[in-house]
């Protein structure tokens, strides 16, 4: 069993951690996940499951938590169900509505049974810091576990009208055999505090609240393997988790003085220290690896004092890892630095610290403002689909290093939505753009966030909008979900004849279309419906610094659109898209002529090697229309001939494929 004065350690250490970030940032913390598992010992899914869901668990150390619930069905005999039915049953069926187990819900949001989406939804949410700071402190006296829970609000929380605090013992793990064939139960929920339905909270931002709680130790618990946790939940439909914590021995890794675990190179190599902290009350001896999961090119090796890739540290003390990066071809790596110690009693801890390195060639950044990863798929997709060299990044990421600034990313993408251009975003943005920067911004509800009434004070800056964005805000919600170019523009006017539906997808339908106008300087180039009355989108442009907003998310688009309107943008800032480089590939496709064309117009292209070509016309919605090439080519100059005359006017997209990649064309028929 723990000693008493070890939590009181991990408390203080904590507190301190806490206090630190919590000034570094102005407000809000880093989060906590909560991964909340539906398992039965009875269940043959879930053994398969469990596996990986583990192996995902440990990489991510305890920047996630995992609570598991176990409903009676398959099996009603489940020991771990028959210890707590009600909580059990009750948080599976009555508060998430799930009907069938293996369930992962991570944050309160359901992730489907896949590890590539148990990664993508935890560094959604990792990447989100929260308004809540939690702390947790534990004492057993005489076979009773007494808990204080402290909840700080140290952002703003007023959105957030149905919170409670729930509070549940958890065993590490059950060893008994399941008629499903597994022989460990890792994490199950052993009672929830002081029922499912949690401890309803009314917080207000500075005003820090603590909470107490006791249950006894069964006899049917190993003491030495029970511990606590505690998370802040909204009860609406969202169910979202806004913080959790635990009473689980930890450690830190975090970036040694004067490092940066975000960077970009300066040379081809580089070194970077990190600290392992040593938080616990015993001394223990880590070993350290990188796991990379983008940019496996470059070489980034995590080693110890000497080389050694086990670091012993004392209690209380600071142990040194040392990576080694050396550049590769792709245009940034990422990954996890993974720690990990056994403890005296025999319980694994894992630790895993984000790194990303960027090449000092990559001027182009994909910044994610909203932190919503389904909104970011789409465009991302695009910019990977024009072969572009860039990274992407989130906006804690890009304020971490002063990303914003010309100098060292000439073009930046944002992923901008539902009123989320405050605070310290808004200052990068302008001082990006006054330093000759080339922004595209889109999202629905930027200006409503920046300029209604109806948002929140925080939020509102129309001085903002008008100054930096250069647009004025009219009203929430456009008259229709279709836009057009303007005539003649040097972005837009392959959609001046168009009508773009611009919620063809609806990734993000709850943002809506923003109506603005243009201010300073600003020029409209997408307007809503058929007339010119409600304004979608403007560039703007002092010489040196250029910028499109549209008011309307470009993850809504379909693909092919979402792709010629990106392109379209990037082209005017002068960066070369929707072409493959010609440098690392062997297809270069150059422009359609004539362009405008009334019958007909040809397509050259050229090939460094034999391979399969595809070419087709797509109409303005997507989809196919004509079939231009479909054939195995040899090396050299090509001309592809497109006849029009069946086709009516409008805007279409001319697509070359081959298995170098994919690049695109627009036209106009006349």
């Amino acid at each position: 069993m723990k000693k008493l004065f070890g939590y009181w350690l991990v408390v203080l250490s904590a507190t301190i951690l806490l206090l630190t970030v919590t000034r570094a940032q102005g407000q809000l913390v880093p989060r906590t996940v909560l991964l909340e598992e539906g398992t039965n010992w009875s269940c043959g899914p879930c053994a398969q499951v469990n596996p990986f869901l583990e192996a995902f668990l440990q990489s991510h150390g305890d920047s996630i938590i995992q609570i598991a619930y176990h409903p009676n069905w398959p099996g009603a005999n489940d020991p771990m169900y028959m210890n707590d039915e009600t909580d059990n049953q009750g948080r599976v069926v009555s508060y998430y509505g799930i009907s069938g187990v293996p369930t992962v819900e991570m944050d309160g949001n359901v992730v489907t049974n896949a590890p590539v989406n148990y990664e993508q939804a935890f560094y959604a949410r990792i990447a989100k810091l929260s308004p809540v700071a939690l702390s947790m402190t534990r004492n057993v006296v005489d076979g009773q576990v007494n808990i204080s829970v402290t909840i700080n609000p140290v952002g703003n929380v007023s959105t957030y009208s149905k919170l409670k605090l729930r509070v549940a013992p958890i065993e590490q793990y059950v060893d008994t055999s399941g008629p499903n064939g597994e022989k460990r139960f890792m994490n199950p929920m052993r009672a929830m505090m002081p029922n499912l339905n949690g401890t309803p909270l009314t917080l207000k931002t500075g005003e820090p609240q603590t909470f107490t709680f006791s249950y006894p130790l069964k006899s049917s618990y190993r003491a030495e393997k029970m511990y606590e946790v505690a998370f802040v939940q909204n009860d609406d439909a969202q169910r979202e988790v806004l913080q959790a914590t635990s009473t689980l021995e930890s450690f830190g890794i975090v970036a040694a003085a004067g490092q940066h675990p975000v960077q970009i190179m300066q040379g081809s190599n580089s070194n970077v220290g990190l600290l392992i902290q040593n938080t616990t009350p015993e001394d223990l001896t880590f070993d350290v690896h990188y796991v990379a999961s983008a940019g496996a090119d470059w070489q980034v090796t995590a080693t110890g004092v000497n080389g050694t890739l086990s670091i012993p540290v004392q209690s209380g003390a600071s142990g040194d890892i040392t990576l080694a990066v050396t550049e590769g071809s792709s245009p940034y790596t990422a990954g996890s630095v993974i720690a990990r110690a056994i403890s005296g009693r025999g319980d694994t801890l894992v630790r895993s610290f984000r790194v990303k390195f960027i090449s000092s060639t990559t001027k182009v950044a994909f910044v994610d403002m909203s932190g919503d990863s389904a909104s970011s798929v789409g465009p991302l997709k695009t910019l990977t689909a024009m072969r572009l060299r860039y990274v992407p990044l989130t906006d804690i990421e890009a304020a971490s290093f002063n990303a914003w600034t010309a100098a060292d990313f000439s073009t930046i993408v944002t992923e901008t939505n539902k009123w989320i251009v405050t605070g310290s975003n808004k200052a990068a943005i302008s001082a990006y753009l006054q330093s000759g920067g080339k922004l595209l911004i889109h999202g629905g509800e930027i200006a409503y966030g920046l300029a209604d009434p109806g948002s929140t004070a925080t939020d509102r800056d129309p001085a903002f909008l008008s100054n930096t964005l250069h647009a004025t805000y009219v009203q929430d919600v456009a008259s229709t979900l279709t836009v057009h170019g303007v005539t003649d523009d040097v972005v837009s006017n392959t959609f001046a004849s168009q009508n773009v539906n611009i919620n063809a997808i609806s990734v993000d339908a709850q943002n809506q279309p923003d109506v603005i106008t243009a201010a300073n300087g600003g020029v409209p180039i997408f307007y809503y419906g058929s007339g010119t009355t409600q304004t979608a989108g403007i560039r703007w442009d002092d010489g040196n610094a250029k910028l499109v907003y549209l008011a309307f998310g470009l993850q809504n688009l379909a693909t092919t659109t979402r792709q010629a309107i990106t392109v379209a943008a990037l082209n005017w800032f002068g960066v070369q898209a929707g072409v493959t480089n010609t440098q690392t590939t062997g297809l270069t496709i150059g422009n359609c002529y004539p362009n405008p064309l009334s019958a007909s117009a040809l397509i050259p292209y050229s090939l460094t090697r034999p391979e399969a070509v595809r070419i087709s016309i797509l109409d303005a919605q997507g989809a196919e229309v004509l079939m231009l090439v479909d054939a195995f080519e040899s090396v050299g100059d090509h001309i592809a001939s497109f006849d029009a005359s069946h086709l009516a006017r409008g805007s279409y997209f001319c697509v070359i494929h081959t298995a170098e990649g994919s690049a695109l064309r627009p036209l106009t028929i006349e």
